[in-house]
């Protein structure tokens, strides 16, 4: 795990970790990486970058995800269509929830009260109630994979990475709101702090498409190298990072300046 500033010299600390480190989430002083290749979850100290735990965590763990009172990890183990609950203070599993095929990626809303994940095989979109870790709904979106809730919470964004579109949720009642015309291959997204603008990386395009939205719809793009996949934002929204699997590299781009 690479620990990134948005001025030289970029890369200031590195953290080993398990093999085929996938995804990545912050809460209460703490990173945690799902490791798809060794099987589990590690957990880094930010205020001085070194493991303090790490805990087996299913098969082939992809996305993960922290609730907002931070107290809780929730894992999806792609290889077996499971998404692990586990406690964020010492790594213990809670509970291991079946879902669909394929979980991919998971978000939370803001209340913490649902999670939202991506079943990228059965081409679902489940909504599982953290109260008692049920799923309580299922939105048919294909092939989804990156999933973010907006700001209010409102509506979460699914990338649909085989029809090239960004489909647009409404929590209210988990029905489709709309559907979004991006790139080829969406594949992640992420939705600036102030809720107006989303970025999706278009794994095949190899552009960053921009989305309003206030009107539902991608407004421009951004060049960010070979086959962008993840992205994030800073808290304050000023800079973009975009990882480019086949370039090894990531993009630090400043939106002060877009």
């Amino acid at each position: 795990v690479y620990v990134l500033g948005h001025s030289y010299p970029y890369v200031y600390a590195t953290v080993p970790v398990g093999g085929g480190p996938f995804d990545i989430c912050s809460g209460s002083g703490h990173m945690y990486v799902s490791c798809a290749q060794s099987g589990e979850v590690v957990s880094i100290r930010t205020s001085d970058n070194t493991i303090e735990s790490w805990a087996a965590a299913g098969e082939m763990p992809l996305g993960i995800c922290i609730t907002p009172d931070g107290q809780r990890l929730y894992v999806c183990c792609y290889g077996s269509g499971e998404v692990w609950c586990l406690d964020a203070s010492t790594l213990e599993v809670i509970e291991v929830i079946p879902v669909g095929d394929g979980p991919w990626d998971i978000c939370a809303h803001p209340s913490g009260e649902y999670l939202y994940l991506t079943c990228r095989l059965d081409g679902t979109v489940q909504v599982l109630r953290t109260s008692d870790n049920t799923i309580t709904a299922t939105v048919d979106v294909a092939e989804p994979t990156g999933i973010v809730s907006s700001v209010t919470g409102d509506c979460v964004y699914v990338c649909s990475y085989s029809a090239d579109e960004v489909v647009k949720v409404r929590t209210a009642d988990n029905s489709i709101e709309a559907s979004i015309d991006v790139g080829t291959r969406p594949y992640n997204i992420a939705v600036t702090p102030n809720g107006m603008l989303a970025y999706v990386t278009c794994h095949f395009t190899e552009r960053v498409y921009i989305i309003d939205l206030s009107i539902d719809t991608a407004v421009s793009y951004l060049e960010a190298g070979t086959r962008p996949n993840g992205v994030s934002l800073t808290s304050s929204g000023e800079y973009l990072y975009v990882s480019s699997s086949s370039s090894n590299t990531v993009h630090v781009l400043s939106l002060i300046h877009i």
